[in-house]
């Protein structure tokens, strides 16, 4: 009886050898399963398709888009190059102007080894929290604003690693009245014998924001006349993304118009919404 227990310790000591043997083979493993598809992962963020060094065959290049309040996520496709399942889910946020307006994630998604897994994702933005802030409606109004999108893929290799890939992408929108034109069109004399001047109001919004705002306007100063207000005009607009435009009709009397309406005249353009408002000056020739 006594030889038993040394043959015993000596099996159990085989066995933990055998075992540890085992978890640092998995661990090795894994470990490099792990880096090649960390690779196959951060090429999703690259600038061109395919993965590291031109290779073919990886994930393929992410097309992201926004129109209006929709995202659109699309164009990603992950290859599982390893020898284990594969679990992926993604999430991101959309920032405007450093307000978080949407959070989106995916459900996980299980590739099994030797698959190709494809992820597509909308998430609609809501712009609400920029409406209440007066101050960020007043500065995109004039001036560009940053759009942040920061998106994370989850990966899980089943079961025993984990990893993830973060990228964040900045790019300008805006300004919501960006190439902003004044045009004056053909002057005319009313019924009531005063004289109108219709000036055509010109924008492009190049932000992601629609909404209802309004436009008005004053006559500064009308040829051979000082500086004063010669008539004000108001009206709601709706601001829609691209081209927006919108006529404006001054309706002076007789008596401060110049012969055949020919002069310079001067123009204060207000726009005003949700507690914020420019006022642009502006000078045409009729």
């Amino acid at each position: 009886m006594r030889s038993e227990a040394p043959i015993i310790s000596k099996a159990l000591r085989l066995a933990s050898v055998i075992v540890i043997v085992a978890v640092i083979a998995l661990a090795a493993s894994v470990g490099y399963s792990a880096y090649k598809e960390y690779q196959v992962l951060g090429g999703l963020f690259s600038q061109q398709q395919g993965g590291p060094n031109g290779q073919q065959g990886n994930s393929t290049q992410m097309a992201e888009s926004l129109s209006g309040n929709q995202l659109s996520i699309s164009g990603i496709t992950i290859p599982n190059n390893m020898t284990y399942p594969l679990g992926i889910e993604f999430q991101g946020k959309i920032s405007l102007g450093g307000i978080i307006v949407s959070t989106f994630s995916s459900p996980l998604q299980m590739i099994m080894p030797g698959h190709v897994g494809e992820l597509n994702l909308s998430a609609t933005a809501n712009y609400t929290s920029i409406y209440e802030n007066s101050k960020a409606i007043q500065i995109m109004l004039l001036n560009p604003t940053n759009l942040s999108t920061s998106f994370t893929i989850y990966a899980a290799i089943d079961p025993v690693a984990g990893l993830n890939v973060t990228n964040t992408s900045n790019s300008t929108v805006g300004p919501i009245l960006g190439q902003f034109n004044v045009s004056p069109q053909t002057p005319y004399l009313s019924l009531n014998g005063s004289y109108v001047l219709p000036l055509q109001v010109s924008w492009n919004n190049n932000s992601p924001l629609q909404f209802g705002a309004n436009i008005g306007g004053v006559l500064t100063q009308v040829p051979g006349e000082p500086t004063g207000n010669y008539g004000s005009v108001s009206s709601d607009v709706n601001v829609t993304q691209g081209s927006n435009q919108q006529t404006m009709y001054f309706q002076i009397p007789a008596q401060y118009a110049s012969p055949n309406y020919q002069g310079q005249y001067n123009f204060n353009i207000t726009v005003s919404a949700y507690g914020a408002s420019v006022t642009i000056p502006e000078s045409v020739n009729y």
